[in-house]
């Protein structure tokens, strides 16, 4: 499967799944709104950068950075489970 279809199906199952709990959490009045609308700012040009970054970077760059995002997240979430 195509790098790129690959990004494009993940990020899509992962804006459904957080639309989803941002609709909870707005509902149960959780989310500060002054730094989400700020978080939300900041995501704009970030999103418009990774465009340009993924239509410049060749299948095997983008492969590896995906990589590195992954395997980060993971260590992020061991240390938070071991941490405790």
């Amino acid at each position: 499967m195509p790098i790129r279809v690959t990004i494009g199906s993940s990020l899509a199952i992962t804006a459904f799944a957080a639309t989803a709990g941002v609709a909870g959490k707005l509902a149960t009045h959780q989310v500060p709104l002054v730094p989400a609308l700020l978080v939300a700012l900041g995501a704009l040009p970030g999103a418009q950068l990774g465009v340009l970054a993924s239509q410049r970077l060749s299948g095997v760059a983008l492969k590896r950075i995906l990589f590195m995002v992954i395997v980060l997240t993971g260590v992020r979430v061991w240390w938070d489970v071991l941490a405790d």
